[in-house]
């Protein structure tokens, strides 16, 4: 279980990803092979689940997001952080530091980020196919299962394929985020036959329904009205 934590902007730039495995603790020889990329800045911890919580979402926001967009931002120019809405993000110590730095965040709806989230819509996918034939290639060339030694370095290429800042810069068009555009995420949505339910081919007198007072007779109304 591993759980990679990716950030993008709407100039096109990505962070180094922020890395979580499911673990109790770190072995040194896991990231030999990350010593050596001088251009990596990748960050690794673990969780006994693999997941984030409170106490890694403070990290990644202290240790690893900001000091890393404040090297390449417009200090004139706030943060505007957009979040997918885990509950991790609202400790009260998350916000206050947001708050502290000038941050203005914005957690996107719950349900919503294979419409809103640009890393959901235009980059995911791109880098599961990615890493995919990575895998596939290490598989043919070395005959071993993937270790977290030897993670790092196909994930590194898979990015490079798939974080390109045309897809980066697509994703956020898609989501209608960045340039606006309200329509981009409605256009997606299959809206409800509403006249369906409100108004029925055969319209059923209210006398004739009596209160149905079991599941079966609920649903042997339901289906009467809809017909």
């Amino acid at each position: 279980m591993v759980t990679d934590i990716e950030t993008v902007s709407i100039a096109g730039h990505i962070l180094p990803p922020y890395i979580i495995y499911k673990e109790r603790s770190h072995l040194i020889g896991w990231h030999v092979r990350v010593k050596g990329d001088k251009d990596a800045q990748v960050q690794f911890t673990y969780s006994p689940k693999g997941w984030t919580d409170d106490v890694l979402d403070l990290d990644y926001l202290e240790n690893h997001f900001y000091p890393l967009v404040i090297s390449i931002i417009d200090p004139n120019y706030p943060i505007f952080f957009i979040l997918d809405g885990h509950a991790s993000y609202f400790s009260w110590k998350f916000l206050s530091f947001c708050l502290e730095h000038g941050m203005l965040v914005l957690c996107l709806p719950p349900h919503s980020i294979h419409l809103l989230q640009p890393l959901d819509v235009g980059l995911f996918g791109p880098l599961q196919h990615a890493y995919s034939e990575e895998v596939d290639s290490w598989t043919r060339d070395h005959y071993d299962v993937i270790r977290k030694g030897n993670f790092w370095p196909m994930l590194k290429k898979a990015r490079q394929c798939a974080f390109t800042k045309q897809n980066i810069l697509s994703g956020w068009v898609a989501t209608g985020i960045y340039p606006y555009n309200y329509q981009k995420p409605l256009s997606k949505i299959q809206h409800l036959e509403v006249d369906k339910f409100l108004s029925p081919k055969h319209p059923v007198s209210a006398n004739s329904l009596s209160t149905p007072h079991t599941v079966k007779a609920l649903k042997r109304c339901t289906i009467r009205f809809l017909q």
